[in-house]
């Protein structure tokens, strides 16, 4: 049997394909040139319906699956916010501070400059307004911490400080929603020296967490 002519026998240049080896059209079901590159919307209408069928169902039957699954873990684990976030539900919440930023966010810089004043200022509310759930030394070890769902971050690793200064501004002006970190407001300059120690907290000294535990009273 030769190449027949059918509705899709047209190559993408609009012409007849030519000089080619004849294929089974995989959707018009004619022996041809070249398998039909037209849309699905030029081949014959109850193939289309038949592909569109298999489509639906495909999809249906993926989302029944993830419902089920979901259905599943939630009365295997319960929504405890003491459990520990599996790997998932741990990624969505790190991308999740760097959505909650407004696009302009991103590119603030530090007008405060890193003084040994301005850290010690900013230590000091840290200690005052922070530390609860944070942790003196942003380990997020802390009783606080350990009823969050998700749980604040260890701020000394690289998931944080990798936060632009605009970012770590945001954040502390205007919380995360969905998570324990609420919107402080407050002064702004008071925020960017709050910005300023959380750069300095993986060179935090023994001497500067005494001096903070003078403030709160937390062990570590």
């Amino acid at each position: 049997m030769g190449p027949f002519p059918s509705p899709c026998f047209v190559s993408i240049l609009g012409g007849p394909a030519e000089n080619l080896t004849p294929v089974l059209c995989p959707f018009c079901g004619v022996i041809r040139h070249a398998p039909c590159p037209l849309p699905l919307r030029m081949v014959r209408p109850e193939v289309y319906m038949h592909v569109s069928k298999l489509f639906f169902w495909t999809a249906g039957f993926l989302i029944a699956g993830a419902l089920t699954c979901s259905l599943w873990f939630l009365r295997s684990h319960g929504f405890s916010a003491r459990e520990k976030p599996v790997w998932y539900e741990a990624y969505a919440a790190r991308h999740l501070r760097r959505l909650s930023s407004e696009p302009g966010a991103r590119s603030l810089k530090n007008p405060v400059a890193a003084t040994p004043l301005a850290i010690a200022e900013g230590r000091d509310h840290f200690a005052d307004h922070c530390a609860a759930c944070h942790g003196n030394n942003g380990s997020g070890k802390t009783e606080m911490n350990a009823g969050l769902y998700p749980p604040a971050p260890d701020m000394r690793q690289a998931s944080t400080q990798e936060l632009t200064d605009g970012e770590l501004f945001y954040i502390i002006r205007n919380g995360i929603r969905f998570t324990g970190m609420p919107g402080w407001g407050g002064e702004d300059e008071d925020n960017w020296k709050l910005v300023g120690f959380i750069r300095h907290l993986p060179k935090l000294s023994a001497k500067e967490i005494e001096l903070m535990q003078e403030i709160n009273h937390l062990e570590e």
